[in-house]
């Protein structure tokens, strides 16, 4: 493709495999296709597992955020087991991990061949081969902005526009991961009273509140993407 043949309609900046523009340039791109010969692949179907996975995995938090709001709610002045709703907490964690599970592994086969496709797209130029897309999530401290950097280009990459859904999913899942998770758990081992038993209860519903929204940011996100790779990968009109 040639260099020229895509231009941001913000910067003017010239895109491409061989010119690469300033990355946070987030102005809407055209849409773009693959170029004469170069097949890319499906993402259709990889795109409805990982979306119905996510979504049943913020189904099932917002579902625990509700028992764990129940559980403060069962402490009376003198109650301090809230046992009323614990077999349902944790029946709601064993279905929340094996949803979590299967939308992960959904969503990294998704990823995969999201970034392969948006390479062969030509439209901009990803700093990062596919072997990022799973390995950049278990390196320490590394995991902290390399999977966002890799998203970043998957999106710009497929002309889906801009990223402040990227944005905004990956704030919430850093804050949802390193700042909140575990510490409903904590207050609540560690609390002696029913006033500071039902506030752990309290917490934890709203740390589980907060996943909610990033699990439904992620089936969002995927979704999104999903449909701008489908329109230029998989339909031939597009």
């Amino acid at each position: 493709m040639p260099v020229g043949a895509w231009r941001c309609p913000s910067c003017a900046a010239p895109v491409g495999e061989v010119a690469r523009p300033a990355f946070d340039c987030l102005a809407v791109v055209s849409q773009p296709k693959l170029p004469p010969g170069v097949t890319g692949e499906p993402v259709s179907l990889l795109g409805a597992l990982a979306v119905g996975g996510l979504a049943a995995a913020a189904l099932l938090q917002l579902t625990q955020a509700v028992a764990a709001l129940k559980s403060a709610g069962a402490i009376g002045d003198g109650d301090t087991d809230a046992s009323s709703v614990h077999g349902l907490r944790l029946t709601l964690t064993i279905l929340l991990a094996l949803a979590g599970l299967g939308a992960t592994v959904a969503f990294f086969f998704w990823l995969r061949r999201v970034v392969r496709n948006a390479d062969r797209l030509g439209l901009l130029r990803q700093r990062f081969n596919s072997g990022w897309t799973v390995g950049a999530w278990f390196v320490p401290v590394l995991n902290l902005w390399r999977p966002k950097q890799i998203v970043n280009d998957a999106w710009s990459g497929s002309g889906a526009g801009s990223r402040t859904l990227v944005d905004w999913w990956w704030g919430l899942w850093l804050i949802s991961s390193y700042v909140f998770a575990g510490v409903g758990d904590v207050m609540l081992s560690n609390a002696s009273t029913a006033g500071s038993r039902r506030s752990a209860y309290d917490f934890i519903a709203f740390s589980d509140l907060l996943g909610a929204v990033v699990w439904a940011l992620t089936a969002l996100l995927v979704h999104v993407l999903t449909k701008h790779q489908r329109d230029a990968v998989e339909d031939p009109s597009a």
